[in-house]
C-alpha cells in the first residue's frame, strides 16, 4: 500500500469485526485515498496517512492524508468498540488540522504531539489538538479505555509541558522526560490517580531557621564548586561512511555523529536506526543506541544474499539522514 514516493506504516489495530487501521508517515502524493477526510498531500516533508481496510483485505473502507504544510509523522493508533480511531505522533506544521482542541496552535519548539480522533465514518474528525510545550514534544503511542478515553505516551524536552493531576509537575531534568497524559472522550484533560503528597516541614514560629556557614582555614582557599553544564542541544547529525558498499553476506559499520553548536559533540542521545526500504537485504544492529563522549553511536550493517539497494534511516529526534547501502555479489 503506497504511492510513488516513500511510505512507511507504523502502528496498527484491529476492531472486533477484523477491520484493521494503519497509521504511518507518506511522502507520496498519489497515496491511495478513498471516502477521505483529506485527499491530497499537504506539503512539506511528509503527511501523515491514516486507512482502514475492510476485514476482507479487499478493499479500503477509508484512506486519507492527515497534516498539515510541513512534516507530519503518525507512530500510533487505536480503535474503540464504536470504530473511531485514535492517532498520534509529531508534527512541525503550525496549520495542522483542529477540531474541538485542547490546544488549538502550535506550541513552540520543533515538534509538537497531535492527537486525532476519526469517527467510525472516517467522514470527520471529532476532535484533533496539539499536545505540547515550547520544546520538543512526540507521541509514540495510544490506547483507548471502554468509555472512549485516550492514553498517550511519548517524549517531551518542554519544560512547561502540559499537566494536570500530576504525580510529577516539573520537568525532571536531563534532555527529555516521558510524559503520559489521559485525554477525555470530549477532548478535556482527564483526572488521574495522584499519590499521596510528601509531608512538608513547617517552621515553628519564632526560631531562626539556621543558616549553613562555612569556615575557612586561614591560608587555605575555600574551593568554590562548579555547576554541572547543561548538555548541548544537538544541531546536526552526520554518518559515514555514505553511501555504503557491501559484499553479500558482509557486514560493515556506520558512525552517526551528533554535533550542537560549534561543533561540540552531544553525548548521552539516544539515535535511532530504521531500514526504510530493502528489508530483505541488509539487517542493521542496534536498533537504539546512545551517543558517548564523543558524541558518536556506531551500528553493524550486514548483508544478506540478496542484492541490491537498501536504504537505512538513522534519526535522532527532528535530525534524520538516509544511507544508501549497495548489496554487490562481490
Amino acid at each position: 500500500m503506497g504511492g510513488s514516493d516513500w511510505d512507511d506504516g507504523n502502528s496498527i489495530a484491529v476492531d472486533s469485526d477484523g477491520n484493521a487501521y494503519v497509521t504511518g508517515t507518506t511522502k507520496s502524493s498519489d497515496f491511495p485515498t478513498a471516502n477521505a477526510i483529506d485527499g491530497s498531500f499537504n506539503g512539506g516533508d511528509y503527511d501523515v496517512f491514516v486507512t482502514k481496510l475492510a476485514a476482507s483485505g479487499a478493499s479500503l473502507s477509508y484512506s486519507t492524508y492527515l497534516g498539515g504544510s510541513d512534516w507530519d509523522e503518525g507512530n500510533s493508533i487505536a480503535v474503540d468498540s464504536a470504530g473511531n480511531a485514535y492517532v498520534t505522533g509529531w508534527t512541525k506544521s503550525s496549520d495542522f488540522p483542529t477540531k474541538n482542541a485542547m490546544y488549538g496552535t502550535h506550541n513552540g519548539g520543533s515538534d509538537d504531539v497531535f492527537v486525532t480522533k476519526i469517527a467510525a465514518s472516517g467522514a470527520s474528525l471529532s476532535f484533533s489538538t496539539y499536545l505540547g510545550g515550547s520544546g520538543w514534544d512526540e507521541g509514540y503511542s495510544i490506547a483507548v479505555d471502554s468509555a472512549g478515553n485516550a492514553y498517550v505516551t511519548g517524549y517531551t524536552e518542554s519544560s512547561d509541558f502540559p499537566t494536570k493531576n500530576a504525580m510529577y509537575g516539573t520537568h525532571n531534568g536531563g534532555s527529555d522526560d516521558v510524559f503520559v497524559t489521559k485525554i477525555g472522550a470530549d477532548a478535556t484533560p482527564t483526572p488521574v490517580a495522584t499519590p499521596t503528597p510528601l509531608p512538608t516541614v513547617t517552621a515553628t514560629p519564632g526560631a531562626p531557621t539556621p543558616t549553613p556557614t562555612v569556615t575557612s582555614t586561614p591560608g587555605t582557599p575555600t574551593p568554590t564548586p562548579s555547576p554541572t553544564p547543561e548538555p548541548c542541544k544537538p544541531k546536526k547529525l552526520k554518518v559515514s561512511p555514505k553511501p555504503l558498499k557491501l559484499a553479500r553476506g558482509a557486514s560493515a559499520q556506520e558512525t552517526v555523529t551528533l554535533t550542537c553548536k560549534k561543533g561540540l559533540p552531544s553525548a548521552n542521545r539516544l539515535v535511532m536506526a530504521k531500514i526504510v526500504s530493502g528489508k530483505k537485504r541488509v539487517t542493521v544492529s542496534p536498533t537504539m543506541i546512545e551517543t558517548d563522549e564523543n558524541g558518536q553511536a556506531t551500528f553493524t550493517i550486514t548483508a544478506t544474499e540478496k542484492t541490491g539497494d537498501a536504504v537505512v534511516r538513522f534519526k535522532y529526534k527532528n535530525l534524520i539522514r538516509d544511507v544508501t547501502v549497495k548489496v554487490r555479489k562481490k
